[in-house]
């Protein structure tokens, strides 16, 4: 039995159905601010209408440890392997995450926040506690956007992928249609499901 959190989500029906079958046990784990609890440290906003980023995802990942070991508690047996799994900024919680702890095997990022600032200063200087296996995507018209930050997400996302690859982590990118906005569920279960084929 495997087990998998997603992360920013308030109801995991949607992947347990997904998964149905399938041995993983899935939990979803919600935030409060999307902005302020999934961002991993401060930045300014993406937009003149938006709200900087706080940077308190050190907060949440600790909420997020908690909640895993007490959800552990209630199934039947102890997982083989623990994933983590999340869309836009989530994705990138979920990436950031297996830099703070070696809890989970693996992590799934689906139209990741990647051109967040200072994520490739980060994990060019750093690697993941643990030997882990990553699982990005992204949407095809993504990188077309006018906002010159999120513009950056096309080459960030490769870019995050050939600094896995070249530290030798077990990594899938792959690309869907269309734009940031669309079928957000389905492209985290796509994600999920390629993390999970690279580890057997």
């Amino acid at each position: 039995m495997n087990t998998l959190i997603v992360v920013g989500e308030a109801d995991a029906g949607a992947y347990t159905q997904a998964f149905s079958g399938s041995g993983l046990r899935v939990a979803a784990f919600p935030c409060a601010d999307w902005n302020a609890d999934l961002s991993p440290w401060p930045a300014e906003k993406a937009f003149k209408k938006g709200e900087d980023f706080a940077g308190r995802g050190g907060a949440y990942l600790q909420a997020l440890l908690a909640f895993s070991a007490e959800w552990e508690c209630s199934l039947p047996e102890a997982p083989e392997k623990r994933f983590l799994a999340g869309y836009s900024l989530a994705g990138l919680f979920s990436l950031w995450t297996l830099y703070q702890t070696d809890r989970f095997d693996g992590a799934a990022s689906a139209s990741g926040s990647l051109w967040y600032p200072g994520w490739l200063d980060y994990i060019a200087q750093r690697r993941p506690v643990r030997h882990a296996a990553f699982s990005l995507s992204l949407g095809d018209k993504e990188e077309h956007t006018k906002n010159p930050v999120m513009a950056r997400v096309g080459d960030a996302t490769r870019e995050t992928c050939r600094l896995l690859k070249a530290q030798g982590y077990p990594v899938t990118l792959a690309w869907n249609a269309g734009g940031h906005f669309a079928d957000e569920q389905l492209r985290t279960v796509k994600a999920v499901q390629a993390l999970l084929d690279l580890n057997g």
